[in-house]
């Protein structure tokens, strides 16, 4: 299988798990994290969900889906390498979207801890897509049906496509965040609502809660559409 194959594949599942992740996410809940905006500002820009998905989780879900896609790239490298892991654990980690996200106030100890685990998730990846590349087989799901048994297959898919792992290992040790211009969602209707500046609004909790159940939705579809090819 072709490198652009691998990354064709990949890019389609991430695609489906981030639209279904957007259709989950749960707006008010995003908005319990805000700081330093009033309510009635919180509330307006409730009323306005639709602006508020364009604006600001349509753009947040689109950086994520260039950085996982940017990784994914990298341990593409190591896999089609004869170099050991070690030669890539720098780019593994500075290509890692968790690694930019470990909360500033963890303690270097468990930081290293931390970035040890996210790199190991890496290779372990990486090593995995070894059968696939070998594949003579043109495009990436059928790739897997070549190189995998079906429950091989069902382990591979549940084991290395859950982009939730590390926040389920550590569940306190990552911080999404964004500041948003009230104006940009609300518009013209703005000028009622006078805010004193951005708003900072952590969304880590609800984006976990969400792409969670994303991403079992979209693994139990794959798993069935692979087991079809068999």
């Amino acid at each position: 299988m072709t490198r652009e194959a691998a990354q064709a594949g990949f890019e389609r599942f991430v695609d489906d798990v981030l639209s279904t992740t957007a259709s989950e996410f749960r707006l008010a809940s995003a908005l319990r994290g805000a700081t330093n905006g009033s309510t009635r500002v919180i509330d307006a820009m409730l009323s306005r969900s639709d602006a508020f998905s364009r604006r600001v989780i349509e753009p947040e879900l689109r950086g994520y889906r260039q950085d996982v896609t940017i990784q994914f790239s990298a341990i593409l490298d190591y896999a089609e390498s004869d170099e050991p892991p070690a030669a890539f654990h720098d780019r593994l980690l500075e290509t890692d979207t968790y690694a930019a996200a470990i909360d500033p106030t963890v303690k270097d100890e468990r930081r290293t801890e931390i970035e040890g685990a996210l790199i190991d998730r890496a290779v372990r990846f990486g090593d995995a897509l070894g059968p696939l590349l070998e594949s003579d087989r043109d495009a990436f799901w059928p790739a897997v049906c070549d190189a995998f048994t079906p429950e091989e297959a069902t382990a591979f898919v549940d084991t290395h496509f859950r982009f939730t792992g590390p926040l389920a290992q550590y569940p306190d040790a990552f911080v999404f965040e964004t500041s948003i211009d009230p104006s940009d969602v609300l518009g013209a209707a703005g000028r009622f609502f006078p805010t004193g500046g951005s708003i900072q609004v952590d969304f880590t909790d609800e984006a976990s809660r969400a792409m969670t159940r994303a991403e079992e939705r979209v693994i139990r579809q794959t798993c069935r559409e692979l087991h079809r090819h068999y």
